[in-house]
């Protein structure tokens, strides 16, 4: 491969790039959405339980409340019911019979209840019970960082669709009957698509992570796994671009690529370990690991690069097996 003719390319697909607006759309839209995220997804400081109680509760209960949550005092019981029962999972306190309860609406999660119980007795009674804490060390949501791994995972997309795109642009302009006749080689050709797209998605990556307030994180990691995941992202362009002779076309295929893509990190999340397993020839399964190892579970180094080794493997082998096939399909030589 001769890496004049790589960068020619390159610099011939960021050209054309800048004049669609499809491409261009794709390229402003990440980092609007990673705004939208950081405004949405609350911070760990941030996340408490609600309390409600009336006057009736007294003054000094209702400020050692205080201290643990966040205390609506409204004026009566039927008051109370009304907000306890509506969107938010808010948690009723009343004083009934000399005893204190809690009035839940019967749809909040066991953690909410738990916490407004534990709240409860340590203010009614500081004594009858004793909390122990650590600190993990952990300052961002975790919800943050499973939104921070898929918006990762969602610029590694963003290579399939710019491959594609400018895969296509070349078939609908003739572009690609003249590059088959010039001394140019599919894998220059392919080469010269991936790394346009490569630096786009590092682009992405690291925008959307620190628009979006993900973090702290270590960036040489994220690094290592992007370029270990951009392969299988942009394999799917490839492919798309291949069997794809206009843009509806490519719009169509992408709609279907990338979201097998992202389906792989989504089953993650809800498979039972022990079947894991069958995840395994996935490319997309290795990086979903090593970008939760890099953004949310601080994995070391070791684990890292097993992680993305083995993405990384398992990718080029799809590459080197597919070569052939994209050749012929662009019409391209070598």
């Amino acid at each position: 491969m001769k890496p004049r003719r790589i960068w020619s390319m390159i610099k011939r697909d960021f050209a054309s790039s800048l004049r669609d607006t499809i491409i261009l759309w794709v390229l402003v839209f990440p980092p609007i959405l990673a705004l939208l995220a950081r405004l949405l997804v609350p911070a760990v400081g941030g996340a408490t339980v609600t309390l409600v109680a009336t006057p009736d509760l007294g003054e000094a209960l209702i400020g050692r409340l205080g201290e643990y949550a966040v205390v609506e005092v409204v004026a009566d019981r039927d008051a109370l019911n009304r907000r306890v029962l509506r969107l938010d999972p808010a948690v009723g306190v009343v004083r009934e019979a000399g005893a204190y309860q809690l009035i839940l609406e019967g749809n909040e999660g066991e953690r909410t209840q738990s916490i407004a119980g534990i709240i409860l007795a340590g203010a009614v009674g500081p004594r009858a019970i004793t909390i122990h804490s650590r600190d993990l060390g952990r300052t961002g949501s975790p919800v943050a960082g499973v939104v921070a791994v898929m918006f990762a995972m969602m610029s590694l997309v963003l290579a399939a669709t710019l491959v594609s795109l400018n895969i296509v642009e070349d078939k609908e302009t003739g572009s690609i009957t003249s590059l088959a006749a010039a001394p140019l080689t599919r894998w220059e050709y392919l080469a010269g698509k991936g790394m346009l797209g490569l630096g786009i998605t590092l682009l992405m990556v690291f925008t959307a992570l620190y628009l979006m307030g993900a973090g702290p994180f270590d960036p040489a990691k994220v690094l290592v796994v992007t370029l270990g995941g951009f392969v299988s992202g942009a394999l799917v362009g490839f492919y798309v671009g291949a069997i794809s002779d206009n843009q509806i076309a490519a719009i169509a295929g992408l709609k279907v690529g990338n979201l097998l893509f992202l389906m792989v990190p989504l089953v993650t999340l809800v498979l039972p370990d022990r079947l894991e397993f069958i995840l395994y020839p996935a490319p997309t399964y290795w990086t979903f690991l090593a970008y939760r190892g890099a953004l949310v579970d601080a994995a070391g180094w070791p684990q890292i690069l097993r992680w993305s080794g083995i993405n990384l493997a398992l990718s080029l082998m799809l590459v080197a097996l597919s070569a052939r096939f994209l050749g012929r399909r662009l019409s391209l030589r070598g």
